[in-house]
């Protein structure tokens, strides 16, 4: 049950943050994830990817993450392996993005 609210309380949130980015924008809106190997990171994730009006940036913190998310569908170029405590880092793989949601433990 409550991974349910989770789930209804992101969609909610998509829809509020897709009708403020998107109103004056034909190009997809880059917004960088962190934990999208997670639970509700992913969950996340996957919602911004299912849109046309996102190009999200899924950050992982391990080559398999990332391999288990490209094996599921999700293109490469759409995920970084990156420490989120090394600060250049996430300022290169976040490079262009206009939102950041942080979902990691």
């Amino acid at each position: 049950m409550a991974a349910h609210r989770t789930f209804q309380h992101i969609t909610c949130m998509l829809l509020l943050i897709s009708a403020r980015m998107s109103a004056l924008s034909t190009t997809p809106r880059r917004v960088f994830i962190t934990g999208a190997g997670g639970q509700t990171g992913q969950a996340l994730f996957r919602k911004f990817l299912d849109r046309d009006d996102f190009a999200p940036v899924g950050a992982v913190r391990t080559d398999e993450s990332k391999r288990a998310l490209v094996d599921s569908g999700v293109p490469t170029e759409a995920v970084v392996v990156v420490d989120v405590t090394d600060a250049a880092r996430v300022r290169e793989a976040c490079r262009g993005c206009e939102a950041f949601f942080i979902a990691t433990s």
